[in-house]
């Protein structure tokens, strides 16, 4: 049913919205990808030049290089024969960083070339290709209009992060979360729940598959991903009096949890057997301070801000503070500062 003012704007209310055909679905999806790709790839042969030359090769980059070039020379993750000299191999099983899809993804490209540095930029390109197609998929799930969803997904794709970091932190590539966010809206607003229906068989397909993928992928959106379902499901469930929302996410976190632990379980055995290194990895509370993303770096101008008077309060905070981290990047802006 149409309310009255919905009537008089002549709009149809999303529940009334004629369902999308395929063939939609496989063009919204496929356009932000394919512009996304062609553009990334004009950019980077324009810039960069020279492709067979790593995109970043310095600090982090190096440890992707070599992990990435060892496992298209047919090496396992943790292992590259061509490190560790003399004794002619070197073991990372101590610094779980496991990516098992992109793992391989890469050693399957492998297969048809040797040239692994060029295949990684290359690589990079695909990620940013298949961001664009997951989160057109989800902007449609929400009920994105076709040119809305492909814009945004367009957009998404193009973040700024994805060019920040690069090769050089490889793991933090973002393709899965779009899964991972969109199963939390949903979750949310109780879109999965169909009356006398099973809640193993409510769970839509794409929810089972982004939280199994994500589990076997790095860590990190993992544990946001988590954090973030739970308090979907307390806050559907709170809503709308009903047990289901933490159902769907007891099945979901299931999933993501066992992916998880056969994800790392080459780390686990090995420290059955060995025992752990706690040397390799030293980290000290202070560290939270100097890593951190702090409220002041937020609403902080940038340092470049065409306004004389926003350059000078960030002048005055740099003089104040003189920390120079990855934090001082997290500028939101005027707009981005007010919404928050």
């Amino acid at each position: 049913t149409t309310t009255g003012d919905e009537a008089t704007a002549g709009v149809t209310p999303k529940e009334d919205r004629p369902a999308l055909s395929a063939r939609t679905w496989a063009l919204v999806i496929a356009i932000p990808a394919l512009c996304s790709g062609i553009f990334v790839a004009w950019l980077m042969m324009a810039t960069h030049t020279n492709m067979n030359v790593p995109i970043v090769y310095e600090r982090d980059a190096l440890e992707k290089l070599a992990i990435f070039k060892g496992i298209g020379e047919g090496n396992l993750p943790w292992r590259n024969r061509r490190l560790a000299a003399p004794f002619g191999t070197s073991d990372w099983r101590d610094y779980p960083l496991y990516q098992w899809i992109d793992y391989a993804a890469f050693r399957f490209l492998s297969l048809f070339t040797n040239n692994y540095l060029k295949l990684l930029n290359w690589y990079w390109i695909l990620t940013i290709v298949a961001s664009a197609a997951t989160a057109a998929y989800c902007f449609l799930r929400v009920r994105a209009g076709p040119v809305v969803a492909a814009c945004l997904a367009f957009l998404y794709a193009m973040q700024p992060h994805v060019f920040v970091r690069n090769i050089s932190h490889l793991n933090l590539v973002c393709y899965l979360v779009p899964l991972l966010a969109t199963a939390c809206l949903e979750v949310a607003t109780g879109r999965w729940e169909k009356g006398k229906a099973s809640a193993l068989r409510e769970i839509p397909v794409y929810g089972w598959l982004g939280f199994l993928l994500q589990g076997i992928s790095f860590f990190y959106f993992s544990f946001f991903g988590a954090l973030l379902l739970l308090v979907a499901a307390l806050y559907g469930a709170c809503q709308r009096r009903t047990l289901r929302p933490l159902v769907h996410t007891a099945w979901l976190l299931s999933v993501l949890v066992g992916a998880s632990i056969v994800c790392v379980s080459p780390t686990l055995l090995h420290w059955v057997q060995h025992g752990t290194n706690p040397t390799v990895v030293e980290r000290s509370a202070f560290e939270a301070e100097v890593h951190g993303l702090r409220i002041r770096h937020l609403l902080t101008p940038v340092p470049e801000h065409p306004l004389a008077f926003m350059r000078k309060l960030s002048e005055i905070a740099e003089a104040k503070h003189h920390d120079q981290t990855e934090a001082t990047t997290t500028r939101l802006g005027v707009l981005g500062a007010i919404g928050f």
